[in-house]
């Protein structure tokens, strides 16, 4: 499972519309492969631009590839193999062209070797599509952070690892406060731009290795990994005077200003991950009776 730390939260709703175009390319690719076949079989010219060095950058494929693909997933493991692939297919179909063309018959060798590594970059194109989307699926699509699904895989590595090294880890719940009034005030989509500067800024200001999950609503949980009670507790509040500070923009142009109770406590070894979250959420809930924009500690 992807570690969900500060570094891997950032799928936007640019990574989403990139994943859309790549299904798109794909498409694409099947049709071409359906009418260079055709060609073949039908001996029916190909296109011009199929024949030349660089055909693998010019097909819809490639358009991708070297656009959104680059800019988006250049990072991801496979992406590299899959432009090799591509351009090895594609040199592959340049052979039989160049044949067909010629009036000469096509080597079943070269055929076969083509089809093998057509089948092959679609089969790999398609895993790198999967991949992804398995990310994509463990996201919140409004803030970018981790939701449940990606929360308890996570908890569930950081759990056994505190067991095994015997190094602490911190949980935390952050609500928050009074975000009811503020979509009642302001409206929706100022609740919207208000979760997702909350959530920027706390992945701005974690640490690396830290994960952040939107737990529900105006609800987040922060994992802090080899972090003890009293560390966390002097983050926590440094994160909370933070968040009292910050300009959230409204839809209508101006900021307005909120703050967040947290609850705070150890994820136990011991102790089903619920119960860990139970707990923390008891010492949120003591947060919000004793005043709201503070940090109680689950003992």
């Amino acid at each position: 499972m992807e570690r969900f730390s500060i570094e891997s939260v950032q799928i936007t709703s640019q990574s989403f519309t990139a994943l859309e175009n790549l299904n798109v390319a794909m498409g694409h690719h099947a049709n071409w492969l359906k009418d260079f076949i055709r060609g073949l079989l039908c001996n029916e010219d190909h296109h011009e631009r199929d024949l030349d060095e660089n055909a693998h950058h010019l097909c819809q494929f490639g358009q991708w590839y070297d656009g959104d693909g680059r800019l988006l997933f250049r990072n991801e493991p496979l992406f590299e193999d899959l432009e090799d692939r591509h351009k090895t297919m594609h040199d592959a179909a340049r052979v039989l062209m160049r044949a067909h063309r010629a009036g000469q018959p096509v080597n079943p060798q070269d055929y076969d070797r083509f089809m093998d590594l057509a089948i092959n970059f679609q089969m790999e194109a398609r895993q790198f599509q999967y991949t992804l989307l398995q990310r994509v699926c463990a996201i919140d699509q409004l803030t970018g952070t981790g939701n449940r699904y990606a929360m308890f895989h996570r908890l569930i590595e950081e759990k056994e690892r505190a067991g095994r090294t015997e190094h602490p880890c911190v949980i935390a719940l952050m609500d928050l406060d009074r975000f009811k009034q503020v979509n009642d005030e302001h409206g929706h989509i100022t609740g919207d731009l208000a979760l997702k500067s909350v959530s920027d800024f706390l992945v701005r200001s974690l640490r690396k290795y830290d994960s952040i999950f939107r737990f529900g609503g105006e609800e987040f949980l922060i994992c802090l990994p080899n972090t003890d009670l009293k560390t966390a507790e002097k983050r926590l509040n440094h994160l909370r005077e933070g968040l009292a500070e910050l300009d959230i923009p409204t839809s209508n142009g101006q900021t307005i200003r909120m703050t967040g109770s947290f609850g705070v406590g150890y994820l136990r070894s011991g102790f089903p991950i619920q119960d860990s979250i139970q707990h923390v959420d008891e010492a949120l809930y003591k947060a919000k009776e004793n005043g709201r924009n503070r940090v109680e500690v689950a003992l």
